[in-house]
């Protein structure tokens, strides 16, 4: 099977679709699929793939707003003319989140389009002006052809889905198919010996976007660093709210408790979450998806402090962590204090953790229904 693989993110070291498309691309490889990647921003990405690589030549500056909003405009027109003129040479058009409602009516070939998040939604947690708003409804528009012309839908979690078929198009959820992220774990090995050390760790990891409730993080920790001078907090990756962060925790820093890594490989990242005892994921209410750092805590054997978005039940049902109200800074350092409280406890949770991603989060089994639904699209032509 022959497919074309393509999306609009910047696929670069340190995000966390960088990992998903890793994972993914080298997972179908593995089982014989051929992928051609199509996409840009930041040149030749380190995934394999025996399809090759095709550079739409658009780079981001992440300084120059207007210059990027071109740089974009610059890849999705790349994009839509290489698959308009070249969609006959492939089995299966894979797109990620919107990128196929950005290329016209159907093509002759079936396509997947695989919505990570709702990028409209997100958008909702950046402040903007009337050329913003403009750009959202762009945006939703692009949603909306992306799910009326697409063979099958993937969403990673059931909020997506909801939201697509009750917000952005009503009427498609039967070509919609949830299935979730998963986690290599032949990255992470966990010992659970690491909590006899007389030190904590506490982890973030993530891109420091605008969903990740990063204006948590400093309010919420600063008041355990200074009650528990034998916590330690270890916050990995880099992005648009790193600074903010920085300045907020400048004094643990230059005492030794905070340590930032900025942007690192899938593998250092993994590396030194094995090393942490206790995952933070503080995101802001509302958010939809099935968050990879969460997984990536679970797979490390780290208990939980998350927010309790919709995608994260499955924390509190099966005694991963402890679950707060998104955005309750005090509840969040309840949390914290009851695993420090009480070790075995967190022992507990991270054990559990671990195991459960074991069984439901593998990238195995994750892949392994993302190639079903492949082959099933193209006995459907």
């Amino acid at each position: 099977m022959r497919i074309l693989f393509t999306t609009v993110d910047p696929v670069e070291i340190g995000r966390g679709h960088y990992t998903h498309i890793k994972e993914l691309v080298e997972g179908l490889e593995r089982r014989g699929v051929q992928i051609t990647m199509l996409f840009g921003f930041d040149g030749k990405p380190n995934i394999r793939s025996s399809g090759g690589f095709i550079d739409t030549g658009a780079r981001l500056t992440r300084r120059d707003r207007i210059k990027d909003f071109f740089n974009q405009y610059l890849a999705i027109s790349h994009i839509g003319r290489y698959i308009r003129n070249y969609a006959g040479n492939y089995d299966l058009i894979y797109g990620r989140d919107w990128i196929l409602g950005s290329i016209g009516d159907c093509l002759d070939v079936p396509t997947i389009s695989e919505f990570n998040g709702i990028t409209s939604q997100l958008r909702m947690y950046k402040r903007g002006g009337i050329l913003s708003r403009l750009y959202t409804g762009l945006l939703v528009r692009r949603e909306k052809k992306a799910v009326v012309n697409s063979s099958l839908i993937i969403c990673v979690s059931d909020s997506i889905l909801n939201y697509l078929e009750n917000v952005i198009c009503p009427g498609y959820q039967h070509k919609m198919q949830v299935i979730d992220n998963g986690v290599n774990l032949e990255h992470y090995l966990f010992q659970e010996s690491k909590f006899r050390a007389d030190r904590i760790k506490i982890a973030f990891i993530g891109s420091f976007s605008y969903w990740h409730g990063v204006e948590y993080i400093a309010p919420t920790l600063r008041q355990i660093l200074d009650k528990h001078k034998e916590v330690d907090l270890l916050l990995i990756g880099t992005g648009p709210n790193l600074k903010r962060v920085q300045v907020d925790l400048d004094e643990y820093w230059k005492r030794g408790q905070v340590e930032f890594t900025g942007r690192i490989s899938i593998a250092e990242a993994a590396k030194a979450l094995n090393e942490c005892h206790i995952g933070f994921s503080p995101h802001r209410p509302g958010v939809l998806g099935a968050p990879l750092k969460i997984r990536e805590y679970c797979a490390a054997g780290l208990a939980l402090v998350a927010s309790g978005i919709e995608g994260t039940e499955f924390i509190s049902e099966n005694g991963l962590g402890l679950v707060v109200k998104a955005g309750n800074i005090t509840g969040f350092q309840l949390a914290f204090e009851n695993l420090l409280r009480n070790k075995a406890l967190m022992t507990g949770m991270a054990t559990k953790a671990r195991r459960y991603t074991e069984n439901y989060l593998s990238w195995n089994n994750s892949i392994e229904k993302v190639y079903a639904a492949c082959k099933e699209v193209r006995r459907n032509i």
